[in-house]
Formats: C-alpha cells, structure tokens, sequence
C-alpha cells in the first residue's frame, strides 16, 4: 500500500468504477423522477469492479457497472408508483460470471460466521456443487490473469518489468524472490493463487500470508458498507452535505472553472480539512467493524484482571467513549505504557458524541484555519498498531474519490421516513437494512 502504487494505479481504476456508478445514477434519476430508488447493490458492484481491477488489471469496460450502465441506457421508462413517496423498482442486471462467483462465495462466509457451528457450517457449503463451482470459476480466473502477466513478463530484467495492478505486483515479487532463492518461479502454486506476499521465503507463507481472495472480499464489501451509510448520513444531513459540496468546490477551483470534475490525481493530491473529517466520522459512526479481536498469546494483566494464555478479547468500538461518555478507570490499574500515551487520543464531547459532527476532527490551525486532527478522539474501526488493518490507505482513497464525485455531480435530498431505518444488516457486515437515494443532479 505504498503511495505509488495507491495514487499511480489503485486511485484511477477506482475513480473510473465511482465515475460509471454515479453514471448509473443519472439514468436511475431520469427513470425514477423523483421517486427514491435501492442504493446497496450498484455501490456493492462498483467496489467489487474497482478492488477487482486494481488487483487483477481486468478491463473495466467489462465490469458489472458498465453493464448496468448499457442495459439501464435502452430503457425508456419503468413502473412509477403513484405516491411520491413510494420506492421505484429499478430492475437489477445480472452479473457476469466471475463476479458472480465472487459474490456468491462471500455469502458464504456470512452464512458460516453467523452460524452457531460455523466451522460444521462452512464443511458442509464445501461439499454443494454451487459451492465447488464457484470456487473452480474464481480459481480459473486467477489461472488465467496471472498467465497473462507471466507472458507480458516473460524474459524482460526487473527494471523492464511494468506493474499495471496488484497482480503485477506480487508476480514482480515473485521474480525477485526466486532469483534471490536460487529456484523456478511458482506462477501457478497455491500460494501465489491464494496470498499476496510471495517475496517471503516459501516455508513461511502459509502462516503469514493474506489470501487474494481474502483482500478482494474486504476490500470492497467493507467499503461497500460505510459508503451505504455514507448516503444516509449526508441525507439525513443536509448542512453536512451543503458544507462538504462548498469545501470540495472551493478546493479545486480550477476543474470548477473549467466546468469539468477533478481528476482522480487532483483529488488525490488536494487536502480538503472538512473532506477529511467528514469521511471520518461516517468511518466512525458506520459501525462497520464494531470491534477489533486480539488473541492473548501470553497471561495478561488488562486493567487489574487477568486474562489467560487463548482468551479472545474483544475491544468495542461502538461503545463507552465511542457512542457514550467513558466510564471511570483507576489510573492505578493502567500499566505504564498505557498512562504514556494517556493524552496522545483526545476525547468526544459528552453530549454529542452520539451525533453524526465531521466538525468534531477539525482543530485550529497555525494559519488562523480549521486543520483536520485524526487523533481528535477515539476511533477502533481499521485497529491499532502493527496488526492495523491492511487495507487502511486504500479504504481512505476510495472514500475519498466517492464523496468528492458524489457531492459534485447529486445532491442527496431527505428520503420518507419509511424508507429511512438506521437499523443494520446483521452482526457479520452491519451494513444498513435501509439505503434508498432520492438525487437532484447539479448541473
């Protein structure tokens, strides 16, 4: 996740998957007239297309958006209800094969980790031939993207060699790591199929490695999530949203002039302080992983009580100093590493806290300005320290593209109340059972 690689391939690929969404979008608008229309499945499909071409390099003139995009083109028109404030069924398009594979293997998972067996669960969906077909359809695809890259790198030196996505990446280190070990290239191992670091040395992969799969999977269905909740927050906030429009346009004035939307390198490049907070605090008020799990490898001492050798324990992010005021700890039974970093984290005023604010990540600059503070408060969403979540800079970039685009081409109006429950999905994605968007198009 070096800047390089965020800003010089994943930024523009996932700008092109949000650019042709929100082109969806206009086409939903013109068919929906004023009617509020699903939101969840075209911003699910837009971060698979996106996570799926910066890790593999496919065609994005072939993903599930562009698809949805042509097939939405043709229509003249669909059932409107009546009543204004009534959804509009928009019917959805299928998926090309791949995508569906991978889409049906992640309902999967859901299924096995909100099982009361999940382990039992998980072997017996092994064993259905939908399973076994989905996973041969994505082991195939892999197959032959990294042949693809194996023939465009084939006899070229390392400095020759051109990193277009991940998937270039890992073969680039895969190259540097067998030379160094005196062997063959494993271009078709499982290890290159099923993890993303084949630069450490092959005993060790199997207990160090990310699968790809595994990345696919976070990288677009966590994002997915915050971003549905990110459509109800601005809705629900239309000060935020008028606020977070204004500080965009006055950050890149120069594509407001030239009456166009900022590049992706342009987004990438600008720091826009409330931007920044704003993309914040729907990371902290989406609840999109609600706690973080750390194993005790030792006994341990945590805050006066121990905690044997095996014991999972969970650190909420949803709840006291969150959500709600903190409760009193002793500072006596804190170690003295816990009471050094005491004051690095600010915290959330009391009464608010609960409140959807961006304003609360913004401090007083040297220059008399509002600067953005990403240690203004607690936040546990991407975890802490070495074992932070992996995907952390990316998730920051495509949030960052999402909520520049959006409030530059809709405004997000107030849908019914009917249609706006802040009740989730379920305990494994917390995705919001409710995402209907009702869009007005700046011209």
């Amino acid at each position: 996740m070096t800047p390089g690689f965020l800003h010089g391939i994943a930024a523009p690929r996932i700008y092109t998957a949000f650019e042709d969404m929100l082109d969806v979008w206009q086409e939903k608008e013109r068919l929906a007239q004023g009617h509020a229309f699903q939101a969840p499945s075209d911003v699910y499909h837009a971060a698979l297309d996106a996570v799926w071409s910066l890790v593999f390099g496919a065609d994005i003139s072939n993903s599930t958006t562009k698809f949805a995009l042509r097939s939405l083109s043709s229509m003249q028109n669909v059932d409107l209800p009546s009543n204004l404030d009534k959804e509009v069924i928009i019917p959805e398009t299928p998926l090309p094969a791949g995508m569906a594979a991978v889409v049906s293997l992640v309902d999967t998972l859901a299924i096995s980790v909100t099982s009361p067996m999940p382990v039992l669960t998980h072997w017996v969906i092994r064993q259905l031939p939908q399973y076994r077909r989905n996973h041969r359809i994505r082991d195939n695809f892999i197959r032959d993207e990294v042949e693809k890259t194996r023939l465009r790198f084939e006899g070229k030196a390392e400095k020759d060699l051109e990193v277009r996505c991940a998937m270039d990446d890992i073969m680039r280190r895969e190259l540097i790591a067998c030379e160094k070990e005196g062997r063959e290239p494993m271009y078709h191992s499982r290890a290159m199929y099923d993890e993303v670091r084949p630069d450490i040395p092959c005993q060790s992969r199997k207990k160090l490695m990310v699968q790809i799969f595994g990345f696919v999977v976070a990288a677009h269905d966590t994002t997915a999530t915050t971003i549905t909740w990110a459509l109800k927050f601005l809705a629900d906030n239309p000060a935020v949203q008028d606020k977070l429009r204004a500080e965009v346009l006055a950050g890149h004035a120069v594509a407001v002039a030239e009456k166009r939307a900022p590049t992706a390198a342009e987004i990438a490049k600008k720091s826009i302080p409330y931007l920044d907070a704003a993309q914040e605090e729907v990371i902290r008020c989406s609840l999109t992983e609600a706690s973080v799990v750390r194993t005790a490898m030792t006994d341990v001492e945590l805050l006066g009580k121990r905690i044997p050798k095996g014991t999972d324990v969970f650190f909420m992010g949803n709840g006291p100093s969150i959500f709600s005021p903190a409760f009193q700890i002793d500072d006596s039974l804190r170690s003295p590493t816990a009471k050094s970093a005491k004051d690095r984290i600010g915290s959330w005023d009391p009464s608010d806290m609960a409140k959807f604010n961006p304003e609360r990540w913004l401090v007083a600059g040297d220059d008399g300005g509002k600067e953005f503070n990403a240690a203004a408060g607690p936040l546990l969403t991407f975890g802490l320290g070495p074992r932070g979540c992996y995907g952390r800079r990316l998730a920051y970039v495509e949030m960052k593209i999402f909520l520049t685009l959006l409030v530059w081409k809709f405004e997000l109006q107030k849908c019914p109340v009917e249609l706006s429950g802040y009740a989730s999905m379920d305990a494994l994605t917390h995705a919001p059972q409710q995402c209907f968007v009702r869009l007005k198009s700046i011209a």
